[in-house]
């Protein structure tokens, strides 16, 4: 039970980390259009792998919308607020995957499970643009 309590605090502190980044004043947001994809490594899905969306010639302001992949590698993007999209433009995309490793009472993060390649905006070979509508990306193929 007391490890459950701590993988639990541990997910509760990274989600509001990540919900920090995300609170902007609402006269500053941008329009956000709804984004799904899905994102496989190999071939096969990368269940809570976090996928990033990083603004092509935006601002060190600019939102970077972000989504977890389910089981079957399937993601929404969120800005503002849960699943609410992403604004249009260009984007680089950064992928990592980590698993919560629990021994014993210890819990303790992997190393990304992906390559580096796919871990910075400076390497990644991943790229998407979102519409001023729904859009559906093409799934996000990534390889050793």
């Amino acid at each position: 039970m007391e490890r459950l309590a701590k993988i639990s605090i541990y997910v509760l502190k990274l989600t509001l980390l990540l919900a920090a980044g995300c609170n902007r004043a609402p006269a500053d947001r941008l329009d956000v259009y709804p984004v799904e994809g899905q994102v496989l490594y190999e071939g096969r899905p990368m269940p809570g792998a976090l996928v990033v969306f990083h603004p092509q010639g935006g601002g060190p302001k600019a939102p970077h919308p972000t989504g977890y992949a389910d089981k079957e590698g399937k993601f929404r993007l969120t800005t503002y607020a849960k699943q609410d999209g992403a604004p249009p433009g260009p984007y680089s995309v950064t992928v990592d995957w980590r698993q919560i490793v629990v021994r014993g009472e210890d819990i303790q993060v992997s190393d990304n499970l992906l390559p580096n390649l796919y871990a910075s905006t400076a390497t990644t070979t991943l790229t998407a643009r979102v519409k001023q509508e729904a859009t559906a990306l093409p799934s996000l193929l990534l390889r050793r």
